[in-house]
């Protein structure tokens, strides 16, 4: 226990930053909500409302906003779920490079990918490079987070009309 605690002192200026990289990955959702990510991914694949996008998406800026105060705290398992949550931003993002393409229009939520691509970039390197986590719990929460995000696509298809 003593290891994780003296790990997590040294690199305290990683904590921060991985915390501003949490508020960082909020412009994700400013972008897709007022590009219109309801009405595109209605046209897409079910129908996703603009109630079940804000309910949904509140839950989740709740998640992250306690994942911040464990990473404040120094929480191992909120610097893994962290690293879980940029994998799913990141994962996410290359959801939209293809379907823009696929479908020949802009897929709300691209614009901010110019944003979070380094940003998950730079939040894998921190979490490396302070050996917090063990090449093992890295390669975990890497895929936690892909799967979260595969799963969340497949949502798309459900009919979220309330």
């Amino acid at each position: 226990m003593h290891k994780i605690v003296d790990k997590l002192k040294t690199c305290r200026l990683n904590l921060n930053k991985l915390i501003a990289i949490q508020f960082l990955n909020f412009s994700h959702f400013i972008d897709e909500y007022f590009f219109g990510f309801p009405e595109w991914a209605t046209r897409h694949f079910g129908t996703t409302s603009k109630n079940y996008y804000l309910l949904s998406h509140a839950m989740i800026i709740l998640f992250i906003g306690v994942m911040m105060w464990g990473i404040k705290k120094g929480s191992k398992t909120a610097i893994f779920l962290a690293l879980a949550v940029q994998t799913v931003f990141f994962t996410n993002g290359i959801f939209h490079i293809i379907t823009t393409f696929l479908f020949s229009e802009y897929s709300p939520g691209l614009l901010s990918q110019l944003i979070i691509f380094p940003a998950s970039i730079i939040t894998y390197k921190m979490v490396r490079e302070s050996k917090v986590l063990s090449v093992r719990e890295v390669a975990h929460s890497l895929v936690l987070g892909t799967t979260i995000s595969v799963l969340i696509i497949l949502s798309l298809w459900l009919n979220m009309a309330w």
